[in-house]
């Protein structure tokens, strides 16, 4: 994707370089396209002795051409404090593909919001990641994504996400959620229903109401597009084995916005077939079928 496509990369005071809009976006338009120059496997990024991600890495940026190798070269690494090809990766990588961590140079240079206007999808069929406005964007609007995880840090409070940014990316973020310190409240509730949630020793995990809770905190907070869909989808199918018939048409209207805005090729699937289910009676009682497979 040329540079000239609907952003451009300038420098930014404070933050270095960053991407700023060339031209409106609205929800939903695919702000960026690339492909990856770096795909590692998942079971070489987990292996516990550095040296060997290493070797992996530096055979990869061999075989790249004199432009990928520049482009590489050009990011930043908060990882370490001399630059190293395994530093620039780990903090620029971003999770794609069966588990893999990818390179992309260009998305690697978006600054990051704890409230971005974009977000990263994996487009698994043309083996892309998508940078999608999440919100409308303005000519000569910064472009922004969030580099925190949603079912975690990113869910947290502004001490929290500062701390991890600081540790991870080597910035204080003083971005406008931060800096307001905006939904604190909301915010210890999520993380105490996602730790909740993700506790080992808990066998019933969240009730009906908890996770319906947890849903509408995540969407209040303007939490990642991917991760309030994923959370939506999960209560659909929790609210369709209660037979809640209020609570499963909220959460298709959710899933159905969400899936619209990411794109989602299963989306006219996903809708036939819910449209297809049948509500029957029985013993006075409403349940929702879903279609015959």
């Amino acid at each position: 994707m040329r540079e000239d496509s609907g952003f451009r990369r300038v420098d930014l005071p404070g933050k270095g370089q960053g991407l700023v809009a060339s031209r409106c976006f609205d929800v939903g338009d695919v702000v960026m396209r690339e492909e990856p120059i770096i795909e590692m496997p998942l079971k070489v990024f987990e292996l516990d002795d550095p040296d060997r991600v290493e070797r992996w890495l530096d055979k990869k940026i061999n075989s790249m051409t004199s432009p990928q190798r520049q482009q590489f070269f050009e990011l930043s690494d908060c990882r370490f404090e001399d630059k190293t090809p395994l530093g620039i990766f780990y903090t620029n990588c971003m999770s794609f593909v069966n588990d893999s961590a990818a390179l992309f140079p260009r998305m690697a240079r978006t600054n990051h919001s704890c409230a971005p206007n974009t977000e990263f999808i994996t487009n698994e069929r043309l083996h892309t990641q998508d940078l999608i406005a999440v919100r409308p964007i303005k000519a000569g609007e910064e472009i922004t994504l969030s580099y925190l995880p949603a079912n975690g840090e990113g869910s947290d409070i502004a001490t929290k996400r500062r701390d991890y940014l600081k540790e991870y990316y080597g910035f204080y973020c003083i971005c406008q959620a931060c800096t307001s310190c905006s939904h604190n409240d909301t915010r210890s509730k999520i993380r105490a229903l996602q730790l909740k949630s993700s506790s080992d020793g808990l066998k019933c995990g969240l009730s009906l109401y908890e996770m319906e809770e947890l849903a509408d905190s995540l969407e209040r907070i303007g939490s990642k597009v991917h991760h309030c869909e994923e959370m939506f989808r999960s209560l659909f199918d929790r609210a369709v084995a209660a037979n809640d018939k209020t609570l499963v048409f909220k959460c298709f209207s959710s899933v159905y916005l969400y899936k619209s805005i990411i794109s989602c090729p299963q989306i006219d699937d996903w809708k036939a077939n819910f449209i297809r289910s049948k509500c029957v009676q029985i013993e006075g009682k409403e349940y929702l079928f879903p279609p015959d497979s």
